[in-house]
């Protein structure tokens, strides 16, 4: 049997996970979790084999927390399951070795399969978010406003565009204020914008933002 923890801040999609998972053979879901901090006390508490994991939550993104349940618990399988289309971010999920990608709109019937290949090692990514990151990699279109940006710079700015200030950032990363700050200054000139406003337009038109 197959345990799976659905980590999403939405109790309807929580729900509608259940239900989609309810009467599928070989898997049981085991717990749920709003927040990204309530998702690595359950990983830490109940050990699921898979964790489905939405990449905007509450506290921290889908992107830290990955990294943190990949190093914590190697031998649990994070699939992340969103509406995320920003293609840097998906590679960038990717490259810290997420186990799949699919989108909210995939199908009972696929969500189901990718739970189970990943269980036995394999990597599922949904046909849309490949195509895209194909077309973008031959066209070389990839996002390359964020390219310049690390993974540490990532984690704050994306908090930065939801209006995170700069001490509750730095209590969540366990980093100073003043480091926080030179962070910030380096993103806004890596990223060429003068205040937060136009920090938040940038991240919507990039996608870091949930319409």
């Amino acid at each position: 049997m197959i345990s799976v923890l659905i980590v999403d801040d939405e109790q309807l999609v929580r729900e509608a996970l259940k239900l989609l998972l309810k009467d599928a053979s070989g898997v049981k879901v085991i717990g749920e979790a709003e927040t990204g901090e309530m998702a690595l006390a359950s990983a830490r508490e109940k050990r699921p084999n898979v964790i489905l994991l939405d990449v905007h939550l509450p506290d921290f993104s889908g992107l830290y927390i990955s990294q943190k349940l990949l190093r914590q618990y190697p031998e649990t399988k994070v699939i992340i399951l969103t509406s995320e289309k920003n293609k840097t971010f998906s590679r960038r999920l990717l490259e810290v070795g997420v186990h799949s990608y699919l989108t909210k709109e995939a199908e009972q019937e696929e969500l189901i399969q990718a739970i189970k290949e990943v269980q036995k090692g394999k990597r599922i990514i949904s046909p849309k978010i490949a195509s895209q990151l194909a077309i973008s990699k031959m066209t070389s279109q990839v996002s390359g406003v964020l390219d310049s940006i690390s993974d540490r710079e990532m984690e704050i700015l994306l908090m930065m565009v939801r209006g995170v200030p700069t001490e509750t950032i730095a209590q969540k990363l366990h980093l100073s204020p003043k480091t926080v700050s030179t962070y910030r200054v380096a993103i806004f000139k890596k990223l060429n914008v003068k205040n937060d406003a136009e920090l938040i337009l940038l991240g919507m038109r990039q996608g870091l933002l949930q319409e």
